[in-house]
């Protein structure tokens, strides 16, 4: 798969791939769904490598992390797509509970043991 990253460059510096209409998806964790914004709106000229901006019109421009960016539409067509952990049901919860080793001598939780 194709980088975030080069996606965006190549939309940014070629001239007939990137004459069209984009728009970039991302997942916001704190609405718990994905946010769609158009590349008009976006900002890729910060010094981070990690994030690029959202301008938001009336309020502070949102950091997104290049890692939550989940599709990008281009002429309402999807270029680009990556799954995340949002999109697997149980996914996230499952991951929570595993970081935590076992309690030595009591069977697993989802065996009827309890944890402290």
């Amino acid at each position: 798969m194709l980088p975030i990253r080069k996606l965006l460059d190549r939309i940014r510096w070629d001239d007939r791939f990137g004459a069209a209409r984009f728009e970039i998806a991302w997942y916001d964790r704190a609405a718990g769904c994905r946010v769609c914004a158009p590349l008009e709106d976006v900002v890729l000229d910060i010094p981070s490598r990690f994030a690029f901006r959202v301008r938001r019109e009336g309020e502070h421009d949102l950091a997104i992390p290049y890692h939550r960016v989940r599709e990008v539409r281009r002429n309402g067509e999807i270029v680009w797509t990556r799954a995340g952990p949002e999109s697997l049901p149980g996914r996230q919860s499952e991951r929570r509970a595993s970081r935590r080793p076992p309690t030595p001598g009591l069977p697993p939780p989802e065996a009827g043991g309890e944890r402290q």
